[in-house]
């Protein structure tokens, strides 16, 4: 494989090479995609003998943050949130002063187009599985920051004859770089918009609209001493991701019985 990503950073002979080093163990198999902080690899690792993800944090024209700082913001926040519904991260070094992080490889699709195409059940079941996973997450050292649709990843397994739906959350924001406020309520709008776009289609998705209490106020909802703990990485504060995930799971409750006439809960 061949594949040139920057003047420093390409593909020869499927070897990564930086600044002209190869980074070893690996056989680049594919560019799996490229977003606002790097790029990401498919590859083999020769020692243990199985695929991985490889990412690359690489300059921004115009972005003048330091992006090894921001990619170890992000890899700590990966590596402290690891469980179900996060990519397990294996490993994270400095290469010839780029960060470069091995992880899990997980093929799944993204939430959008997972979701297109899905009877109202399959795609209401999948956005209370997002709600789960961003429950569990949201905490102070550990909130994404980023969860739109393109950073959740889905796939259907088979596990003792049953399939599974299996949920993954990936690319942790940097959003903290421009200021922890910011970034702590830029994360729950994601989260709520997320939701709303992937039920305007449904009927009643205005009228259960009009019954959410809007983001302002959801919010204020949210303990002040507990927002202040997040913002001023005070752990010792309760915090309560539920408190801003229950009216959502209200809303998507209120449109799945009102097209159904079914309680997704008992299904």
């Amino acid at each position: 494989m061949k594949l040139k990503i920057t003047n420093d950073v390409e593909v020869k002979k499927s070897r990564l090479l930086i600044k002209g080093k190869a980074f070893p163990n690996y056989q680049i198999l594919d560019k799996i995609g490229k977003g606002a902080n790097g790029v990401i690899l498919l590859a083999r690792n020769e020692i243990l003998g199985r695929d991985e993800a490889i990412k690359v944090w690489l300059p921004k024209d115009g972005d003048n943050r330091n992006k090894n700082e921001q990619a170890s913001y992000e890899l700590k926040k990966l590596a402290k949130a690891y469980g179900e519904y996060t990519i397990q991260l294996y490993s994270a070094i400095n290469f010839e002063n780029y960060t470069i992080a091995t992880m899990e490889y997980f093929p799944g699709q993204n939430l959008d187009k997972f979701t297109q195409h899905k009877s109202i059940r399959q795609v209401f079941i999948s956005l209370y599985m997002y709600l789960d996973a961003i429950e569990k997450t949201s905490l102070p050292e550990t909130f994404h920051g980023d969860a739109h649709p393109r950073n959740v990843l889905l796939k259907v397994t088979e596990e003792n004859y049953e399939k599974k739906l299996v949920l993954k959350l990936c690319d942790f924001g940097t959003s903290y770089f421009a200021g922890k406020e910011y970034s702590f309520d830029r994360h729950w709008r994601i989260v709520g918009q997320t939701i709303f776009d992937l039920t305007k289609t449904y009927k009643y998705y205005n009228e259960a609209k009009l019954l959410m209490p809007d983001y302002d106020n959801i919010l204020k909802e949210i303990n002040n001493s507990s927002r202040n703990s997040i913002i001023n990485e005070d752990h010792s504060s309760f915090y309560d991701a539920r408190t801003f995930t229950a009216p959502f799971r209200d809303y998507l409750e209120y449109i799945y019985f009102k097209n159904t006439g079914k309680n997704i809960r008992f299904e």
